[in-house]
């Protein structure tokens, strides 16, 4: 029979976790680096080899990077014994590391052999997290609707690395899977609302509640969630393949501009529904935490509908970019942050009030140094000058550092008997 409740008390191995969340940060750094570096070239179209790099340090390096951390913490408080074996989170760990890089210096170096390589760590990487998480669900002894969400985000994963191993081929020098910008968009939009924004929605439900205060997500709220998801996802894949297989080249090319309509229903979820009904369920709850992060994450998402909308409708690439550096930097950037500096700390090691009034500053100078490298990104995406990108990358890379010690600081256990 499900036990009642998560297993807030039940701490993860420590080894198992701690890699992902101190190496998450270090993409920040190398974000940031390669900004203020290359300048307006990191920032430019969609196509530019610079971009596809440095989009893939933040989504590979940083985003994925977390959540597959934030994964094995939700199983842990799940109740799921056997949890993932600590080799199967190492070398999780390692195929994404190498991967990434590799897929990063290949794609900015547009080398296909390197590509190729990358292809089959991330492949191979993804298809060992998502057999021992799925197993590891399986054998949680907690029913209800955190494993009903990572479910679901389990499911937005499995699409993810499905399209991105498929598209990473037409960048290996093989042949591309179709229209370029229908097969990338679906890709993005999969990886963003599918996978991230299902594991933020998971957090909303009865976690962030419980650590945090508020309400939790009554559970019709998440059947429509999820149900908002699934139809999209489902469609788009429809899409996808019957263009593939069954229409020609040029009629294909025509669904690129509509493509949003299938994706409709996750961004109505993720990004409109979700965002007013978390925000109301923390109503009331003082600052504390991650909440500066996770309240402004949740706010910015109708401002990213907004300018995905206005870049769809003109089809200007810098509005392109712009809506993607505000759904990533901004949305789910803030969000994921909020989770790491919010979450971490209360499923990893007991909370420590001597050490309250110091987190609280760090946290805030935190957050205003990711608003501003975000803001003035913005502006250097818009204006294409070199000195706003680099301003913003400098600030990128001063966040990463601070994010990086901080969570150095205050995920370490308390004493050695703590440690696993």
């Amino acid at each position: 029979m499900a036990l009642e409740g998560l297993h807030f008390e039940s701490r993860p191995v420590r080894k198992a976790t701690l890699p992902f969340f101190y190496t998450a940060p270090l993409a920040l750094v190398v974000m940031g680096a390669l900004m203020a570096t290359w300048g307006v070239q990191a920032l430019s179209t969609p196509w530019s080899s610079h971009t596809l790099a440095l989009t893939h340090v933040f989504t590979l390096g940083f985003l994925t990077m977390s959540c597959l951390g934030l994964v094995y913490l939700l199983l842990a408080i799940l109740g799921s014994k056997p949890t993932v074996p600590m080799w199967v989170s190492h070398t999780v760990y390692w195929l994404l590391l190498v991967g990434s890089g590799g897929l990063v210096w290949g794609t900015a170096q547009s080398n296909p052999g390197s590509v190729s390589v990358a292809i089959s760590f991330v492949g191979s990487m993804a298809i060992l997290f998502l057999w021992y998480a799925s197993r590891a669900l399986r054998r949680a002894t907690v029913q209800g609707m955190t494993r009903r969400g990572l479910t679901l985000a389990l499911w937005g994963f499995f699409g993810l690395a499905f399209l991105g191993v498929w598209i990473a081929h037409g960048h290996a020098g093989m042949r591309f899977p179709g229209p370029r910008a229908l097969w990338t968009q679906s890709h993005a939009m999969v990886g963003l609302l599918a996978w991230v924004g299902a594991l933020v929605i998971t957090f909303s439900c009865e976690v962030w509640p419980r650590i945090q205060g508020g309400r939790s997500l009554p559970p019709r709220v998440l059947d429509w969630l999820a149900g908002l998801i699934a139809l999209g996802g489902v469609s788009l894949l429809a899409t996808l393949f019957s263009a593939y297989f069954f229409l020609p080249y040029e009629d294909a090319v025509a669904l690129e501009p509509w493509v949003v309509v299938f994706f409709s229903p996750m961004v109505l979820a993720v990004w409109l529904l979700h965002p007013w009904w978390a925000l109301r369920s923390l109503r009331g709850v003082p600052e504390n935490g991650g909440l500066l992060f996770w309240r402004t994450g949740l706010g910015l998402g109708p401002l990213v509908v907004l300018a995905g909308g206005v870049a769809w409708f003109l089809g200007e690439p810098r509005l392109v970019i712009l809506f993607g550096w505000l759904a990533l930097y901004g949305w789910a950037g803030l969000l994921i942050c909020g989770a790491l500096v919010g979450a971490t700390r209360p499923l990893v090691v007991s909370s420590s009030e001597g050490q309250a009034s110091s987190r609280e500053v760090w946290l805030r100078v935190s957050f205003m140094v990711h608003l501003a490298g975000l803001m003035m990104g913005g502006v250097g995406i818009v204006s294409q000058r070199d000195d706003w990108v680099r301003a913003a990358g400098v600030l990128v890379l001063i966040h990463g550092v601070e994010l990086a010690l901080g969570l150095l600081k205050n995920l370490r256990a308390p004493s050695p008997a703590r440690i696993s």
